[in-house]
């Protein structure tokens, strides 16, 4: 484990004493709070090994040396970790809760030369059959929980999901792609239960890169992922054509419209709000505010036969004190309602 994370843990240790390390809700909850949910893969590894009682076994050992050659194993058998790992786990709780400087290894017998196919039963119940090098998952396999779900079939490299692969969740969600270490990383798709279906890229099981995303609605983002969100410039398609380019979570951007209407500025919520320009095919050009995708506010909008009108606007109608002026030089100035001209308004504006 990195330097950064073990010093995270001494620190923790120092401030809340050792039953942070020992009680596995309270150890999840702080390592989230003190790493700012860095460090995720380690952060779950280690809240594993506190759920299957090691940290609290190693915190109370007479004979350290013992307990720690035994929790190694122990992790290997029951969780399927690497002797590297799982020794790494080992070690470093020890350090952390009880100072202890020397490094337990557990010797790695020569791994045979050919695969041969077998079946183990894991925790819980499930059944992993495919290829086995000394009785750990190496080679193309599945894994078949109690009641016939295949949670998992696809490359195995040391006991690790590593390669290709498709795995399927409880609740019907499933994911087809690379995987690293257990964890969905590289490129992938998963087509969730509710009907979203993202494809792209994958880090450390979280949608995260450069991918796409269809909603139930048939609508489709493209663009930056970050922590399973859209993020930054996007471009999305609706169902009906329209196409919207620019900031997912609002700021600036383009949106074309089927018939050939474009709106170019800002925009909020997935709507026109704010600055911006509304060009209609026919050649009608509106340039001012926008509130919830209505012309409300102050702007100009020019029609394409050379009339036009300045002031204000409430819910896309001419609004308030404003003037026209027509193609032909008539000019109306004053007060408008609901697009209608009302005559000067007070003081003859």
């Amino acid at each position: 484990m990195e330097q950064g994370f073990i010093d995270i843990l001494k620190r923790l240790v120092k401030e809340q004493g050792s039953i942070a390390l020992t009680d596995a809700k309270k150890c999840e909850a702080l390592l989230a709070d003190f790493t700012k949910n860095e460090y995720k893969k380690e952060s779950r590894l280690l809240v594993q090994a506190v759920e299957a009682g090691v940290a609290k076994t190693i915190d109370g050992a007479e004979d350290l040396a013992a307990c720690k050659k035994a929790k190694i194993r122990e992790l290997e058998e029951d969780y399927h970790l690497s002797p590297a790992l799982a020794a790494d786990i080992v070690n470093v709780l020890a350090l952390v809760l009880r100072g202890d400087t020397t490094k337990t290894e557990i010797e790695i017998p020569a791994a045979a030369s050919t695969p041969v196919k077998g079946k183990l039963t894991l925790p819980e119940g499930a059944v992993y059959e495919g290829y086995l090098i000394d009785g750990i998952p190496n080679g193309k396999g599945k894994v078949t929980k109690t009641g016939g779900l295949v949670v998992y079939e696809g490359d195995w490299a040391e006991a690790y999901m590593h390669g290709k692969g498709k795995f399927t969740w409880d609740n019907g969600d499933v994911y087809e792609g690379d995987f690293v270490e257990n964890l969905h990383t590289g490129k992938g798709k998963k087509t969730f239960a509710n009907g979203f279906v993202y494809e792209g890229d994958f880090v450390n099981g979280e949608l995260h890169g450069k991918g796409k995303i269809t909603l139930p609605n048939g609508d489709v983002i493209e663009g930056d992922f970050v922590d399973d969100t859209p993020h930054g410039k996007v471009k999305k398609t609706a169902l009906d054509g329209t196409v919207y380019e620019g900031d997912f979570e609002g700021g600036k951007g383009k949106y074309t419209f089927p018939g050939g209407n474009t709106y170019e500025g800002d925009t909020a919520n997935g709507k026109m709000h704010g600055k911006g320009k509304f060009t209609w095919a026919d050649g009608d050009v509106y340039e001012g505010d926008f509130v919830d995708n209505k012309r409300t506010g102050k702007g100009k909008y020019k029609w394409a036969d050379g009339d036009v009108y300045e002031g204000d606007w409430v819910d896309g109608k001419m609004h308030g004190i404003g003037k026209k002026t027509y193609s032909n030089g008539k000019i109306k100035k004053g007060k408008w309602k609901d697009d209608e001209y009302v005559g000067r308004g007070l003081f003859g504006l």
